[in-house]
């Protein structure tokens, strides 16, 4: 603004020269010549500094550019290692949260299924030593059955070889009706028929002692079987039970080995999520942080353009105005030379 002022200063003064006044400018000779010369120095002089202020302001310009071009791809890759950083340690708080998840629910799952080989366990001992008292029972009756059979086979022999006179089916019939659960309806049936034919000849042997002695021989070997059959199966279901008290012992020892090496692991995992918390939130910041410094990088820059294209502008209208001057001040001078050659003559 100062330099536009002077140049206006120096046209204002080319302006309010008379012929008169300029004419003993002209007359006084050299320093006259001096006077014009100084003008049009002093015109030169600001234009010439104008000149060279810009070429240091498009030296600085550039160097500027260079330099803060430079500074900002430095802290664009800060910012970027920082955002790096933060998508890590989200990735490593969602692995701990994941683990936290995963781990609560197989200790869900280990404590259920524990409760369940409990539940199970205590059914079946219950269920087992029910059907071991049934067992007893079977077994009692089943031999006591034998026990019967076998007395009355002694007394049917006796009859077969003529130690006793008669036999009485019927009264073998009742003795055995207290077992009739234990055989087959067809041996009962077998009897009612003999007692309604008492004394009549058998079609198979011919006798009716022998008769009764095969069917009372028919129902011991069904007894018989029977027996061993309720024994195996007693064996069977022990050691069923027993293999899977052993089974399920193994698999609640491990799961209670696993229950406990969790649990202290999951101690671990939540004492550590606070502190990947606290360092993601940390992360989180620096990055931001390091975005701000991005843009207030960027937007010093884009000031030094501006005040840069500013200053570039006001030069170019300063040296146009110097331009002009310089043109209406040589006219000038020629007019008032020309003025002054024409009095004299």
């Amino acid at each position: 603004m100062k330099t536009i002022a002077l140049i206006l200063l120096v046209a204002a003064s080319a302006y309010a020269l008379d012929a008169s006044k300029f004419a003993v400018l002209l007359q006084a000779g050299t320093r006259s010549n001096d006077a014009v010369e100084s003008v049009y120095n002093l015109l030169r002089d600001l234009k010439t500094e104008n000149v060279n202020v810009q070429a240091a302001a498009d030296k600085k310009n550039n160097t500027d550019e260079a330099i803060s071009a430079s500074v900002i791809a430095d802290l664009t890759t800060v910012s970027l290692l920082n955002k790096k950083n933060y998508d890590n340690l989200a990735a490593v708080r969602a692995d701990v949260e994941a683990q936290i998840r995963d781990t609560y629910g197989w200790l869900n799952f280990a404590e259920g299924r524990l409760a369940e080989i409990a539940r199970k366990t205590e059914s079946l001992q219950e269920l087992r030593c029910y059907a071991n008292a049934l067992f007893v029972k079977s077994l009692a009756d089943h031999q006591d059955a034998i026990n019967v059979v076998q007395l009355l086979k002694q007394d049917v022999s006796g009859y077969i070889t003529g130690g006793a006179a008669f036999i009485q089916t019927s009264s073998i019939a009742d003795r055995l009706s207290s077992y009739s659960h234990l055989f087959q309806q067809d041996a009962i049936k077998r009897f009612a028929q003999l007692a309604s034919s008492n004394g009549a000849e058998s079609k198979r042997d011919g006798t009716v002692g022998q008769q009764v002695f095969d069917i009372l021989t028919d129902l011991e070997n069904e007894l018989a079987t029977t027996l061993a059959h309720l024994q195996e199966q007693e064996i069977i279901s022990a050691f069923a039970l027993a293999k899977w008290v052993s089974d399920t012992g193994a698999e609640k020892a491990w799961l209670e080995t696993e229950h406990e090496r969790k649990t202290a692991f999951l101690e671990k995992l939540e004492v550590q999520l606070p502190a990947v918390l606290a360092s993601q939130a940390k992360a989180l910041k620096v990055w931001k942080n390091s975005q701000l410094v991005v843009q207030a990088a960027q937007q010093d820059l884009e000031e030094k353009r501006e005040f840069y294209a500013e200053e570039t502008a006001r030069r170019a209208e300063e040296n146009a105005i110097i331009d002009l001057v310089i043109q209406i001040f040589k006219e000038q001078v020629r007019a008032l030379a020309s003025q002054t050659s024409l009095k004299r003559k």
